[in-house]
């Protein structure tokens, strides 16, 4: 998983953070996709620096969901 940072005032919302995940190569789709995917796992405005547990534990139940229901699990 990855972060990415807006420093941009995007719907009166600034300091954006997105959470994405780009899956490892060895994750098989369980269906043909034609290009790529990046999933966004959380979008949200910056607060602090750093993350908390439960921020963490979040992003790995997203990324758990994405992995369980598009992708083969063997």
């Amino acid at each position: 998983m990855y972060e990415l940072r807006l420093d941009d005032t995007i719907g009166g919302h600034s300091n954006i953070r997105v959470i994405f995940l780009v899956p490892p190569d060895d994750w098989q789709p369980l269906q043909k996709m034609p290009l790529p995917v990046i999933w966004v796992i959380e979008a949200y405005p910056k607060k602090r620096q750093d993350f908390s547990k439960f921020d963490l534990n979040r992003f790995d139940a997203g990324r758990a969901i994405v992995r369980e229901r598009f992708y083969e699990t063997s």
